[in-house]
């Protein structure tokens, strides 16, 4: 009785997980296929693209936490938010809008955070 080679059989044993694997991989690929595809057309309705064009400034603001720098008197102000959490796709309970400006060397971002209780502010910038 010949006794096969234990090398031989390790070999064959690694090529049958190699053949599983491959199959393993198509199923699972087509699965996250038809996963994403279905998340693609779920979402197409809800999802909108946005775009803003930032104003370019030949002059830095002051960074002091204000925003009534003249720079800031130009371009404009956008806001068009929606929820993510607790209603995702839903308006925002409180209004943001947003400008963003640059220059040479720098970006620049200031922020309007509307509050509708403006008692419950605890700090204000000074």
């Amino acid at each position: 009785m010949q006794h096969k080679p234990p090398a031989a059989g390790l070999y064959n044993g690694l090529a049958f997980w190699t053949c599983n694997l491959t199959a393993m991989k198509r199923i699972l690929s087509a699965a996250i296929a038809v996963l994403l595809c279905t998340v693609a057309f779920a979402q197409q309705d809800t999802l909108h693209k946005k775009s803003y064009q930032a104003t370019y400034t030949s002059y830095a603001p002051t960074i002091d936490g204000s925003i009534e720098d003249d720079v800031w008197q130009s371009g404009s102000w956008a806001g068009d938010f929606t929820q993510y959490e607790p209603h995702n796709g839903a308006l925002p309970s409180q209004q943001t809008d947003f400008k963003i400006m640059f220059d040479e060397n720098n970006i620049y971002v200031a922020i309007r955070a509307y509050d509708t209780s403006v008692d419950s502010i605890i700090r204000r910038i000074v």
